[in-house]
């Protein structure tokens, strides 16, 4: 009886194990992916590749390193031209499952031509109001107060 517990509680405590982590097909390697893809990954300070793609484990943990790298240990930077660097830690959450960075690329295209219009109108409203005032000081004539003012108005 001894010799069939000691084998059943081996494969119970294997089958558990079984569950608590998927298995990769290459556990040295760490997954990296971005939206957008095609980002720059850099790890202790060096350009690795580009997303999406795998970086060894020892790339990041690496066995020895400068003492000027030690803030860059165990981290991954990935940079895309118009979005902010993406700098994550390597848990053992992201060892286990890779990292997927959604960039922050700022402003949309629509969200830009809205603020882009809000700006022109308040330039636009500012122009008209310094020739107003210059026009109630007696700077400018009416005349050429309402020539500038056309101006200002056909460049809406």
């Amino acid at each position: 009886m001894k010799k069939l517990v000691l084998p059943l509680v081996s494969f119970a405590w294997l089958a558990f194990l079984q569950g608590c982590a998927p298995l990769r097909s290459n556990p040295d390697m760490i997954s990296v992916e971005s939206d957008p893809s095609g980002a720059e990954v850099y790890v202790m300070g060096k350009k690795v590749g580009i997303t999406p793609l795998e970086v060894r484990q020892v790339e990041v943990f690496p066995l020895t390193y400068s003492p000027g790298q030690q803030s860059l240990y165990g981290t991954i930077v990935l940079r895309y031209a118009g979005c902010h660097d993406y700098t994550q830690r390597v848990s053992t959450t992201a060892y286990g499952k890779g990292i997927n960075a959604k960039l922050d690329c700022g402003q949309k295209p629509a969200e830009a031509a809205r603020t882009d219009r809000k700006e022109a109108d308040a330039s636009i409203e500012k122009r008209l109001q310094k020739l107003k005032e210059l026009q109630e000081k007696g700077l400018i004539t009416e005349e050429d107060a309402k020539a500038t003012r056309r101006r200002i108005l056909e460049g809406l």
